[in-house]
């Protein structure tokens, strides 16, 4: 073995250096035996014991002649075991001898193991072991943003709703200003709007100005968390500070107080004053506006103004449009709208399709229905639980409940419904097995009309499949006994829904009074009948 002279302690004399040399080569050899069994720490204290005796002048040398290949081996198998926390101690432990990529003596498939590992924690929730690890790991050397996808960790601190945790984090990464932006926005999507505003004042209070995505994500969280008065706030204060805005500012606004009309179209108006171009966005929340406050007339007027100016719309566009007209029962506008979308060359996805299928079951067009679901199918788009409920619901309405048994039947048995429908790739096209949810059981019982047996024994397969009747299911039943002239069952069954858990509401009340007061009718109807 060739032995440098910088590990050598610096004997001039090289017969002076011999003993020292054998002397080092039996501590090469014990800090080799160390590193392959993972005795990491240990091999690192026995390479200062020399670097202190003077006996070893570099400790990257000493390190070198152990053999970088024993030492990953020991990494591997520290990591193997699961014993994260210990490597970073090895790593901090090679920082401190002044070696300044710790990661070179992990390896790449070391590396990976290290991703692996803070992957496996953020999947335990074991979260702040995670980020105090990558701190750590951090002032080693590495770069943090390689060892987890920021996204993941972000999430999980969203999930236990943890600033401080997400704060940590964020400090570790390049960009705090993108980082707490992204922040924000895993907290929004959590609904929690209190740790929006903490991350976005944190972000100030580093000096660091928000941009205006910060803002826009702001407003957006206010809007999701009901909380008009803050987005408003937030935006007037824009405005007087003469903030140049720009159209994904204007779009969360309008987003966040998209359940009110007349300000959405305030807004638009006040948009198209400043000179700010709407994008497709801008129209999409206008029709979402419209189809919150069942418009279909001014929906109707501003799609005839943008295909005027040739604005071209997209597949939600058309989707949103879809659903208007089709709440309010315009069929004819329904498939304007998509022989206009085919036109335009946009292919309809899964939304879209179900709102046509759903269009048409409104209006208990059986037919019509099954036909639509057949050419969604036919055109490869593979159908979810909304569009089989819609299929059932048509069936129920159109008064064709014994079609809607056979077809629910079949969803039961094979996770989807054909229908009848001949698919050259079936098993492309439904691929997943889809279950029958709360939806479906209640429209089967609807389906049993002034049958309480059967919608009890529908209720009783409800709950045997893993589902927890709803105010829905038991408004169904008491119906269905008011329905069937048994008043006795329908009080029954509403005292069960109470104890059941579900608080009555009025939905519940006015069945169960309805019920009251028709055996009251019928009562004296039958008195006066006999007294005639």
């Amino acid at each position: 073995m060739a032995l440098p002279h910088s590990w050598l302690g610096g004997a001039a004399n090289p017969a002076a250096s011999a003993p020292a040399a054998t002397s080092n080569l039996f501590y090469v050899g014990e800090a080799k035996r160390l590193a392959r069994r993972g005795r990491l720490i240990e091999m690192i204290g026995l390479v200062q014991e020399r670097l202190e005796h003077g006996a070893v002048g570099d400790a990257r040398a000493f390190l070198e002649v152990v053999g970088i290949h024993a030492v990953r081996d020991g990494c591997v198998s520290v990591l193997e075991q699961r014993r994260l926390p210990y490597l970073v101690e090895f790593c901090r432990a090679l920082s401190e001898m002044g070696i300044s990529s710790p990661s070179d003596y992990l390896g790449r498939y070391g590396l990976q193991l290290v991703i692996d590992e803070c992957g496996r924690l953020l999947q335990e929730n074991r979260v702040e072991e995670c980020i105090r690890c990558l701190e750590r790991l951090a002032k080693c050397g590495f770069v943090v943003k390689n060892l987890v996808k920021p996204t993941l960790c972000m999430e999980a601190c969203a999930r236990m709703h943890n600033t401080a945790l997400a704060l940590r984090y964020a400090c570790l990464l390049p960009d705090i200003l993108h980082s707490c932006n992204m922040i924000m926005q895993k907290f929004r999507d959590q609904g929690d709007l209190q740790s929006v505003f903490q991350v976005f004042q944190a972000l100030e209070s580093t000096g660091v100005l928000p941009d205006m995505y910060s803002y826009c994500i702001l407003i957006d969280a206010c809007g999701r968390c009901g909380d008009t008065e803050k987005a408003t706030a937030i935006f007037e204060g824009l405005l007087k500070a003469g903030t140049v805005l720009n159209v994904y500012v204007c779009n969360s606004m309008m987003n966040a107080h998209a359940g009110n009309i007349q300000h959405v179209l305030r807004l638009y108006r006040q948009m198209q004053g400043s000179g700010i171009a709407a994008d497709v966005t801008t129209y999409n929340i206008v029709f979402k506006a419209c189809r919150l406050s069942k418009n279909p007339v001014l929906a109707l007027r501003l799609y005839e103004e943008l295909k005027a100016k040739e604005i071209k719309l997209n597949v939600l566009s058309y989707g949103t449009l879809i659903q208007i007209f089709g709440e309010a029962k315009m069929l004819d506008r329904v498939f304007q709208m998509k022989r206009d979308m085919d036109s335009t060359g946009i292919v309809p996805n899964v939304v879209t399709w179900t709102s046509l299928v759903g269009a048409c079951s409104k209006g208990a067009l059986v037919e019509k229905t099954l036909q639509v679901y057949q050419d969604m199918v036919q055109a490869g788009c593979t159908p979810n639980a909304f569009t089989y409920n819609f299929l059932l619901s048509a069936c129920v309405d159109g008064g064709q409940s014994d079609k809607a048994h056979k077809l629910f039947r079949e969803w039961k048995t094979s996770g989807r419904i054909l229908a009848g429908i001949e698919v050259q790739d079936e098993s492309v096209i439904f691929s997943e097995w889809v279950r029958p949810d709360s939806v479906a059981y209640n429209t089967m019982m609807r389906a049993c009309d002034k049958l309480p047996k059967q919608a009890e024994a529908v209720m009783q397969e409800m709950v045997s499949s893993g589902l927890r009747p709803d105010k829905r299911s038991w408004c169904i039943l008491i119906n269905s006994y008011g329905c069937n002239g048994d008043k006795q069952g329908a009080v029954q069954a509403f005292q069960r829904m109470g104890k059941s858990g579900i608080i009555a509401d009025v939905v519940a009340y006015t069945a169960i009074i309805k019920v009251r007061f028709k055996s009251k009718i019928s009562f004296v109807l039958h008195v006066f009948c006999h007294r005639s």
